[in-house]
């Protein structure tokens, strides 16, 4: 039984014992534009990369420094290699999240980003889990009364392909400061 999954790019990544050398930022686009959020449930194609991409623009919008936008970009990366578990599962798979919290400390130090920045995330999160509820699904989130939607509409990218693309155009700015 092999013990790795192979990747878009070809690389042999083991979920249980990753390193920052089974990790590509192409790997990463690829397979979050091709995973939907609400675990498939909203009227229309909305992947990870796509709410990935929406929670480092929310972070922009708040003025964050590239740094912390890089975090957004990359807060949910880890379901790139084990898939985005819907969180009323998750919180009963103890195991599951220590995975990838795991995946996501070797995808953060692959990128340079102190793991500190991983919570600091956790706010524009959920103003995208909030606005997402309204935009994309067309009601409100009930949770989380106290935190308000992002004044912008969120737009699906409408294709993996181009979901993938968008990630990785946004990459490509905040690592070089170059055009989005």
């Amino acid at each position: 039984m092999k013990n790795y999954l192979l990747t878009y790019k070809n690389l042999r990544f083991d979920p249980l014992k990753p390193t920052v050398d089974m990790i590509d930022i192409r790997d990463i686009a690829h397979a979050l534009s091709q995973v939907c959020r609400f675990s498939g449930q909203s009227p229309s194609y909305y992947s990870v990369a796509d709410h990935s991409v929406h929670v480092s623009e929310i972070l922009e919008f708040q003025r964050a420094d590239r740094e912390l936008q890089l975090a957004g970009l990359l807060h949910d990366a880890a379901e790139a290699y084990i898939a985005d578990v819907p969180t009323p599962v998750k919180i009963n798979l103890p195991a599951y999240k220590e995975i990838e919290d795991t995946i996501i400390r070797v995808i953060f130090k692959k990128f340079n980003l102190p793991f500190s920045l991983y919570a600091k995330v956790k706010q524009a999160d959920i103003v995208a889990l909030k606005t997402e509820f309204r935009d994309i699904i067309g009601q409100g989130l009930l949770d989380h009364p106290d935190v308000p939607c992002h004044e912008r509409v969120l737009k699906p990218s409408g294709s993996p392909l181009a979901s993938e693309v968008t990630f990785l155009r946004l990459y490509s700015h905040l690592v070089t400061g170059g055009h989005k």
